[in-house]
């Protein structure tokens, strides 16, 4: 176990949050440890490494999917969004966030060489010149990992946009331009989670 790279150490909040990277094996493991005066906990979230430097024309999609919430839903800006890239030699990567992994409700990337059997929308965002281990670095140096969740300013579509950022000013330009959660939706969808919180606390 070698210590492979320092991130930050910050103190914020009476709390002082050091973040770094380890190797473990063909493992990443990133080690987040949060102090306080009343409590001290550790994070590790691991990531599959990746090898493939190689750059070469890829094809980068947006894939949408129908949440656990709102299965029925058949509109791109009530689905789960996901970056799905191509690359010319028929290998892809899929690059998405979400809160499933973490008990507190934080948002972190996820990055995969398994795609979903289907999607409800595929579009196509553009084409980059990249490689698999960019694409990873992407997904691990996302601002948005470790944030809270919040199903309408700070969700899944919010961390793919962040990334799209990182993956050239076409594919954010493009992926602007889809349907996303309108003030309106936002706000009767905050109301249904307020409203379902109060109840399971209620009910508790």
């Amino acid at each position: 176990m070698a210590l492979a790279k320092i991130f930050s150490s910050v103190a914020a909040a009476g709390s002082v949050i050091v973040s770094g990277m380890i190797a473990l094996d063909n493992q990443v493991a990133e080690i987040e440890r949060i102090s306080s005066s009343s409590s001290c906990r550790f994070k590790v979230q691991y990531i599959d490494n990746e090898y493939d430097v190689h750059e070469r024309d890829a094809v980068v999609y947006l894939c949408t999917s129908a949440t656990a919430a709102l299965p029925d839903a058949e509109c791109i800006e009530l689905h789960h969004w996901t970056i799905l890239v191509y690359f010319e030699d028929g290998a892809f990567r899929t690059l998405d966030g979400d809160c499933e992994d973490d008990d507190e409700g934080r948002i972190y990337g996820h990055y995969s060489k398994e795609r979903r059997p289907e999607y409800h929308h595929m579009i196509e965002l553009g084409s980059v010149m990249t490689s698999p281990y960019k694409l990873w670095k992407c997904v691990r140096d996302c601002a948005l990992n470790g944030t809270p969740y919040n199903a309408t300013v700070n969700n899944c579509q919010d961390w793919v946009l962040a990334v799209a950022k990182k993956l050239g000013n076409h594919i954010y330009k493009k992926l602007q331009e889809q349907p996303r959660l309108s003030p309106i939706a936002k706000g009767s969808i905050g109301m249904f989670h307020a409203l379902r919180n109060s109840a399971l606390h209620s009910s508790s």
